[in-house]
């Protein structure tokens, strides 16, 4: 009987918070990742996925960066599990990183604006001061009760990184050719490019500003 090839024992060491796990073709170095609650929100990723599903399923993406999806998962040695993710981004270039069940479900709950106590961020929760009749407009939204959640986040996302970079403006700039919002901060008299968002949410940005403002 022929000795089995170095080549054909195919094992990876995966690095987990708490040790080491070796699974067949699991990805030969993996991150760490750590809950961080000034992660910025990936909507595009987050459009056809459910809060309930991830919570369940302990995984979330976090990022989409020249070409690759970063995903965040309790065990990236899970082979079914890695298969089902590449399915639904119908993509094979995904970054597998390892985080603790606690702070999967961190990301997760402040992703779709759930605070500690499990229930959603209201206007008032969000903002400094927010009257009811905020909280009235809040609950008629133009998009699904998910996305509004996402657009209270990202609209305050977008007012914390301003902020931190010192910029004067904010421009949130539809554009019809291409179909997405371009969001730009003015900075020392400049136009820098910040993210591209979906074109959908054009109105509900507007919308959640417009209540942060007091404006009708």
């Amino acid at each position: 009987m022929k000795s089995q090839k170095p080549a054909e024992q195919v094992t990876s060491a995966v690095s987990g918070r708490h040790g080491v796990v070796k699974e067949p073709y699991a990805p030969a170095v993996c991150r760490t990742v750590i809950f961080n609650s000034s992660t910025v929100i990936p909507i595009n990723l987050l459009n056809t996925l459910k809060y309930e599903y991830l919570r369940r399923e302990l995984w979330v993406p976090l990022e989409h960066r020249e070409g690759r999806i970063t995903v965040v998962v309790d065990d990236p040695g899970n082979i079914l599990k890695r298969d089902m993710i590449e399915n639904l981004f119908k993509t094979k270039a995904i970054e597998y990183c390892v985080a603790s069940k606690a702070d999967i479900l961190k990301f997760i709950d402040h992703f779709y604006g759930i605070d500690d106590t499990g229930e959603p961020l209201s206007s008032s929760k969000m903002t400094n001061g927010a009257g009811e009749g905020e909280a009235v407009k809040e609950e008629q939204p133009a998009v699904s009760e998910a996305d509004s959640k996402i657009i209270i986040n990202l609209v305050n996302d977008l007012i914390h990184e301003a902020y931190v970079r010192r910029a004067s403006d904010i421009h949130i700039e539809p554009d019809i050719k291409d179909h997405v919002v371009n969001v730009r901060f003015r900075i020392d008299g400049e136009c820098i490019p910040y993210k591209t968002l979906p074109y959908e949410y054009r109105s509900p940005i507007v919308s959640r500003v417009k209540i942060m403002s007091n404006l009708d």
